[in-house]
């Protein structure tokens, strides 16, 4: 953290990533989270503007620790306190806090005092500050989660150091190390960069052989929705630029060879660095890491270019094919130029490599683009392709293709049809998400379809899913107003279709009812309501939930502007983050049964919400005066 303070984060959101043991159940922390904002929001306010040290604002939470009722609240303040004291520089107050969290909870494991201390000092100025915190704490520190690291490269890579921080995480399966499994993979190492500024750099210093020494690599990201950006340097000079990794399920893990051949015989330091870009799951995977002799034919080749019927086309080889795609300062660009438009053929072949993927961005804001016709041989699509290409109005697909990646086709508003080829298997998240397609017909090879594929397309009459279709996501056909017909093949296995609504083949969950009428009653039976399942339907005024319901996801009524009034059901155990946003007409919420598992952002843009019925005799609700700040009326029956 680089602000002076970030208030809510030292004394709430830090302390729910680093929970005790004998800790408050998560519910009832997300409950403390609000009340703790508000008891301290004038110490942040005098904090903020100075008047106020960190260590004042820790007495002032240590003496609310003391005053408030619930366990949640009070933990939250103290361990609070303890990151403000230490950020401050006074750990004698420091230590007095920690061990007043442990008198509280006597059975605190050792780690969790470590990650609380390594979580406080990352803001601190003095690294010497940690041991003697330890010290005064009378705790033995354990193992850090870079000191861990260190270990674990050391096994998987021998020669190989770790020459930065990683973070300390408590969830074993985003922590940097050993990594049993992944995509495919055993035994891999798994990293994540300190912050957003801080990269990892992974050092090895050696003398090379005199024949052809390269560094060869095995990457792969989190998964295929995210990615880091990955360079090398040798002595200090780049010699593999800055360079954006995304590795997509049809390819999980990337090699990638750097020769080393300017340094034949020389004694040099080689430094793989690895940078975070937008902070989402940034972990990069190395199944390899290896200086070694290589064949003579290695060449890392950033970009190759060609000229072919007056536009200048730039793309990667990889695996024998050519993938169409430009980078610019390690993001990618438009893969063509000049900036293409009306209609555009893509070669078949680019100095004699068959043409097999559309890479990522590659026609991105491509916005005077009218038609494309895609060649033989193109198996993939891949992320944004052609997103945002509002002048698009027809593509020609190839049979040979495979994937449609993740809005590939976003925000192509006039692109009215699209022939899907048979053999495409998967079409991905918001691969048509604001189209102006009209109808939809799926080849009867598609077996997935992904979160919002088909959102926001707001011409879209009618879509036909095949047999083989085993999984759908959330929200495909969200905001889809004009929707009135969808046609399931009959021999699906996985899906039922009742009244314009899809169900599991069960029935027990209602997966979606793109464009429900004014009133919906959803049948008995169903108990789990998905995400996404009545996504804009601005039409719908009331619904009525059956008792058989126990869960209910996430956004599942965003956006339905007309609905006035709902009840819960007493059987519903948890509900997801969104429920209810933008449902700006909701005046009454009625909750029949104990308080369910929720998180705070409930009633988002719910702005005419103004009070909440639930049981008098309910437990979980008493001495409540309201469910994340909308009062509670004690009258529902």
């Amino acid at each position: 953290m680089k602000t002076k303070l970030m208030m809510i984060g030292a004394l709430a959101a830090t302390c729910v990533v680093h929970e005790l043991a004998a800790m408050p159940t998560a519910e009832e922390t997300r409950q403390a989270v609000p009340v703790v904002k508000k008891l301290l929001a004038t110490e942040s306010e005098a904090l903020k503007a100075g008047r106020k040290t960190r260590s004042e604002v820790a007495v002032a939470a240590m003496k609310l620790a003391d005053e408030t009722d619930t366990v949640a609240a009070k933990l939250l303040l103290m361990k609070g306190a303890f990151v403000l004291y230490v950020r401050d520089g006074n750990l004698e107050k420091a230590a007095e806090t920690m061990n007043a969290i442990k008198a509280e909870i006597p059975d605190v494991p050792p780690q969790s005092v470590t990650n609380m201390i390594e979580a406080a000092h990352l803001g601190a100025s003095k690294k010497e500050d940690c041991a003697r915190l330890y010290k005064l704490i009378g705790e033995a520190k354990t193992e850090s989660t870079t000191e861990k690291t260190r270990k674990d490269i050391a096994k998987l890579f021998p020669g190989w150091s770790l020459d930065s921080e990683v973070p300390q995480e408590n969830r074993e399966e985003w922590a940097s190390g050993f990594c049993a499994h992944h995509r495919g993979q055993d035994g891999v190492l798994r990293l994540h960069p300190l912050n957003r500024e801080t990269p990892i750099v992974l050092s090895r210093t050696l003398t090379l052989s005199k024949e052809r020494p390269c560094l060869f690599l095995k990457t792969a990201s989190f998964d295929k929705n995210t990615d880091f950006f990955l360079s090398v340097l040798v002595d200090g000079k780049e010699v593999l630029p800055k360079r954006l990794i995304r590795t997509p399920d049809s390819a999980p893990w990337q090699d990638i060879s750097v020769p080393l051949y300017a340094w034949c015989g020389s004694k040099v330091k080689i430094e793989v660095v690895l940078a975070a870009n937008d902070w989402y799951l940034e972990h990069p995977y190395f199944k390899r890491l290896e200086v070694a002799e290589g064949t003579g034919q290695e060449k890392f080749v950033s970009e190759v270019k060609e000229t072919v019927n007056g536009y200048t086309w730039s793309y990667r080889v990889d695996n024998g094919g050519a993938a169409i795609v430009a980078e610019k300062d390690g993001r990618f660009s438009c893969a063509v130029s000049p900036a293409p438009t009306g209609d555009l053929k893509i070669p078949a072949t680019l100095n004699g490599v068959k043409v097999t993927r559309i890479g990522r961005a590659a026609f991105q804001h491509c916005k005077e683009l009218t038609s494309v016709a895609i060649p033989e041989g193109v198996t993939h699509i891949e992320w944004h392709a052609f997103d945002d290409c509002g002048g698009l109005k027809s593509v020609t697909f190839p049979s040979s293709l495979k994937d449609i990646g993740f809005a590939a086709f976003g925000g192509c508003m006039k692109l009215t049809s699209a022939t899907i080829p048979n053999g495409v298997k998967s079409i991905s998240n918001d691969a048509f998400n604001g189209c102006g397609l009209k109808s939809v017909v799926l080849p009867e090879s598609v077996k997935r379809i992904g979160d919002r594929a088909f959102c926001a397309c707001r011409e879209l009459e009618s879509v036909a899913i095949p047999a083989g279709v085993a999984s759908i996501g959330k929200g495909v056909f969200g905001w889809c107003n004009a929707l009135k017909l969808i046609k399931l093949d009959s021999g699906n296995q996985a899906f039922t279709l009742i009244d314009g609504a899809l169900y599991t083949k069960d029935r027990s969950e209602l997966v979606m009812w793109p464009n429900p009428p004014k009133s919906v009653v959803i049948p008995k039976g169903v108990t789990k309501i998905r995400a996404w399942a009545f996504t804009g339907g601005r039409g719908m005024t009331s619904v009525t939930i059956p008792e058989s319901v126990t869960s209910i996801d996430g956004i599942v009524f965003i956006g339905c502007e007309g609905l006035k009034s709902i009840t819960i059901p007493s059987r519903v155990k948890s509900m997801g983050e969104h429920v209810f946003e933008r449902c700006m007409e909701l005046t009454e919420v009625t909750m029949l049964g104990e308080r369910p598992d929720a998180p705070e952002t409930l009633f988002p843009g719910c702005g005419k919400l103004k009070t909440i019925h639930v049981p008098a005799n309910a437990k979980s609700w008493a001495g409540m005066k309201d469910w994340f700040g909308i009062p509670l009326v004690f009258d529902a029956k």
